[in-house]
């Protein structure tokens, strides 16, 4: 069974399928995949895909836990260099550090959805007299949580970077300070 599960990502259930199988099919499908360009304007770009592999086990509870580990797999093979595929194993180390960033990545998205990200204008105090009299700020982001908690970046902004986010947050930082600027 194929289903979309939203934006640029698919499940496939697979009845009957050890995962030996999994693995052969999942590969056959990142080399036909692998193999197909599209052109716009002109131009031929290549199509990747990074695949999660999750067997169903006994530990699996429902839907809602069987599409978890696939994502954690599917972010696992992403950070692997895309084009792979990874199967979900529960003693892993990493995969701590993974869902930590997949909540990263959701509430990131959702922040720049809801607009929750905030900017902090911090003085620059020069140690010794520049001659300038201006005043100089440093702009620093923040993220608001849910429970309206002041997050800062160092939490946030490794997972923004591994999962290719930190490109939205700079234009969203870009277009809202310069928005301030022009309203002050």
């Amino acid at each position: 069974m194929l289903a979309r599960l939203g934006g640029d990502e698919f499940g496939i259930l697979m009845q009957h399928c050890d995962i030996d199988n999994a693995q052969q099919i999942a590969q056959k499908l990142i080399d036909n995949i692998g193999r197909h360009q599209f052109v716009w304007v002109n131009r031929p770009f290549s199509v990747a895909v990074s695949i999660g592999i999750a067997p169903i086990t006994d530990a699996i509870k429902n839907s809602t836990d069987l599409l978890r580990i696939a994502d954690i797999a599917c972010y696992a093979a992403k950070d692997a260099g895309r084009n792979c595929f990874n199967v979900y194993q529960e003693d892993v180390l990493d995969i701590a550090k993974v869902h930590g960033d997949m909540e990263w990545v959701m509430q990131i998205n959702q922040a720049l959805e809801t607009n929750s990200f905030c900017l902090f204008g911090q003085e620059i105090q020069p140690n010794a007299d520049t001659g300038n009299n201006g005043l100089h700020y440093e702009v620093l982001l923040r993220l608001i949580d849910q429970s309206g908690k002041i997050i800062t970046p160092n939490a946030f902004l490794p997972a923004a970077e591994s999962h290719k986010l930190i490109t939205k947050i700079d234009t969203w930082v870009t277009e809202d300070h310069l928005a301030s600027l022009a309203e002050h």
